[in-house]
């Protein structure tokens, strides 16, 4: 009877074996992927740093894809500080008098947002030796201050020449544009941008909120943003946007009243960088899903995970 099988199979028209052969292929190819994302305790905002493999799904265009792996991420980050420069930093917002009080807060301003990005990069730099920052300010124009390094004192040397430019716009949404851009040429895959502005502001970037999304989209950073409130004004357009991308992304958006509270929120980002789990799954070939999303089966979970399945 073997016998007759494999002659069978030989007989069988070339046309027919031609219809069956891509599907044969795909089962045989099927791709690794790897993600990244934090698991938080709702009700504490307690970091989980003991998820286990069996406790993570992850579903694509609603199609389970059990992982492979589970495990805390080492690999190294490429991160870019995004440094707001423009006329809102001088304390009094836009539109206020140049008195002295006005530069002492402005002054003020800039020292705090030194501070906190000095303090990130340490902290990022005690994680992993290996991990690479750099520095863009967005006063008037997006300037890439100091390009990747892994050398932190680069990066904490140049924030010292961030100053307020006292009659520029912002001109943020050009940033995260051209940040994301510099990050999807870096090798790494873990990415990030960590954006820090003041309100109120004028803000003239032009760039669609669409365009920004495809370009993060495929450079695959986590976006953070906190935003600075220093007067009653707010951007009813651009926030629910910086929102968006941080939500798509795995990332936070946060808006504070106290310049103090900088350092303690950029730190928080961090945390949530450095307790990233790496995720392995496999994926038939084929055209790339839409949507992407974990789940998990311990109750009262927040899971910081980008919804842009990797390419």
């Amino acid at each position: 009877m073997k016998h007759l099988h494999k002659i069978s199979f030989l007989l069988i028209p070339a046309a027919v074996l031609l219809l069956v052969a891509p599907q044969l292929i795909a089962l045989e190819q099927d791709t690794t992927k790897k993600v990244y994302g934090t698991f938080v305790e709702k009700s504490s905002g307690k970091l989980i740093t003991d998820m286990g493999p069996n406790e993570v799904m992850i579903v694509e265009d609603n199609k389970q894809r059990p992982p492979t792996s589970v495990q805390k991420a080492t690999e190294p980050i490429s991160i870019v500080l995004l440094a707001d420069s423009s006329a809102a930093v001088g304390g009094g917002g836009i539109g206020a008098t140049r008195s002295s009080a006005t530069a002492t807060a402005a002054g003020d301003v800039i020292n705090d947002i030194r501070a906190a990005f000095t303090e990130f990069t340490k902290q990022m730099m005690a994680a992993n030796p290996k991990n690479e920052v750099a520095l863009m300010e967005f006063g008037q124009a997006s300037i890439m201050m100091v390009p990747f390094t892994s050398n932190g004192d680069d990066i904490i040397k140049a924030l010292t020449r961030l100053v307020v430019k006292p009659n520029a716009d912002s001109v943020l949404l050009e940033g995260i544009m051209e940040s994301s851009k510099e990050i999807g040429k870096r090798p790494n895959a873990r990415r990030a941008i960590i954006s820090v502005n003041v309100l109120p502001d004028s803000e003239k970037s032009s760039e669609p909120a669409n365009n920004i999304m495809k370009e993060i989209a495929k450079d695959g950073a986590t976006f953070f943003s906190a935003s600075l409130q220093k007067g009653d004004l707010k951007n009813s357009v651009r926030g629910p946007m910086l929102e968006g991308f941080a939500d798509r992304t795995g990332g936070k958006r946060d808006v504070i009243v106290g310049q103090s509270a900088l350092v303690g929120l950029l730190k928080s980002y961090g945390d949530i960088i450095n307790a990233q789990y790496e995720v392995t799954y496999t994926r038939p070939v084929g055209a790339p899903p839409q949507l992407i999303q974990w789940a998990t089966s311990r109750p009262d979970v927040k899971i910081y995970q980008s919804k842009f399945p990797p390419k």
